[in-house]
């Protein structure tokens, strides 16, 4: 993997952990807005409070993921970039020595 090939993985993270914590927002949101008072069956309101509970457990097993795999980007990103910089530092002794 390059640098930029693992700087563009480490951009994707961050958005899939943006994009996963707004729909965890919204499931919890969503949640929170079921009661008894907006819906006239108790079935229906439990039908719906068990929905939105998967839902939001879903999201929020989601958010754990995409958090997790920004951080395996990030570690990857920064392995490659300290071996972009011990290359650099090589290529720089290894011309001053030539001179």
């Amino acid at each position: 993997m390059t640098l930029n090939e693992a700087q563009k993985a480490y951009e994707q993270a961050i958005q899939e952990v943006e994009t996963t914590q707004a729909k965890l927002h919204s499931a919890r949101t969503n949640l929170l807005q079921t009661s008894p008072q907006n819906v006239h069956r108790v079935s229906s309101f439990r039908s719906i409070a068990i929905l939105y509970g998967l839902n939001y457990e879903q999201a929020v097993l989601k958010v754990e993921t995409a958090k997790a795999n920004l951080h395996s980007a990030r570690t990857n990103l920064l392995a490659i970039e300290k071996a972009d910089y011990e290359a650099t530092k090589a290529e720089c002794t290894r011309r001053k020595a030539a001179k």
